[in-house]
């Protein structure tokens, strides 16, 4: 979501990291070079390209700090399940707020058919350069739509619609928490739209509940809608009660129930995770909640 201030869009121009990450586990250089088939010594060259060339088109911190190449995905604890139901199971993926795509080419490289998955992302122009950072555009057979999910009169709302009912499982990192409480509970009914009808003839492929899941900034003691706008702030970050309570809203204003699983995770190091023990004596904005909702029948 593009800053709505001056001074925010200056804070985000201070969020440009010159350096790689660590590779800790290695995951991205093998994404690339087994899944793209790219060289261990063009690796960087290839990343600092693609990298800069998507900060130019507007500079997001999870591209001016690497965060992109976090495939924090395969930490959690509801991949394997996803995975399977993706490769053996028959059902379908949203990646919402997509960016360059880079769950959906893990997923892939991890078995799960390409024809299952799709991407949406409010610029085109990160699709088209997800395209070249893994060198995919012949192979990869799922689709891609550029649109924003909060205008239903805007650019791609016809190709958008096109998606309603056709997914069973929506992935959604560092999305929601852009937004207001108000925008997160339309983004929420928007994205119950797609997920494939709850009659009895139209279940999931594999028998499993429908899922969104994913991650985004959390805090331990979230503000009050009316303490954040009284500070001139409008994002909300939820800790997993709030989170809760967001999806009971929107399973009210679209006749479903939803039923939340998170925990909120420290920050501990560029590229790290370890699961919370306890919030106390923690900075709140120092986490993140890492979270599986499903609906319930």
């Amino acid at each position: 979501m593009p800053p709505k201030t001056e001074s925010e869009l200056a804070d985000r121009r201070t969020r440009y990291e010159e350096d790689l990450p660590e590779d800790r586990d290695n995951k991205v250089a093998q994404l690339l070079q087994e899944y793209s088939h790219i060289p261990a010594d063009e690796i960087e060259p290839h990343l600092r390209s693609v990298r800069d060339r998507a900060w130019a088109i507007f500079p997001y911190t999870c591209i001016g700090a690497w965060r992109f190449l976090d495939l924090y995905v395969t930490k959690l604890p509801v991949y394997a399940s996803v995975l399977g139901r993706l490769r053996d199971g028959g059902d379908r993926l949203l990646d919402a707020g997509c960016c360059f795509g880079y769950v959906l080419r893990q997923l892939a490289a991890d078995g799960a058919p390409t024809s299952s998955l799709a991407g949406s992302d409010l610029e085109q122009p990160f699709i088209d350069l997800g395209y070249e950072l893994f060198r995919d555009k012949d192979t990869f057979k799922g689709s891609f739509v550029a649109a924003n999910m909060l205008s239903p009169d805007g650019e791609g709302r016809e190709e958008l619609n096109a998606l309603d009912g056709t997914f069973d499982i929506v992935h959604a990192a560092s999305f929601f928490h852009l937004f207001s409480w108000d925008d997160q509970v339309k983004l929420g009914e928007r994205v119950v739209r797609f997920f494939r009808p709850a009659d009895s003839s139209k279940k999931t492929n594999s028998g499993q509940p429908r899922l969104l899941f994913g991650r985004q900034v959390a805090n331990i003691a979230p503000l009050t809608r009316e303490e954040l706008a009284a500070r001139g702030e409008y994002r909300f970050h939820h800790n997993p009660a709030t989170l809760q309570q967001l999806w009971d809203e929107i399973g009210d204003k679209t006749k479903t129930k939803w039923r939340v699983e998170a925990e909120l995770v420290p920050e501990t190091g560029r590229g790290r995770r370890e699961p919370a023990a306890d919030g106390t004596g923690k900075e709140p904005h120092k986490f993140q909640l890492w979270f599986a909702i499903y609906q319930e029948e």
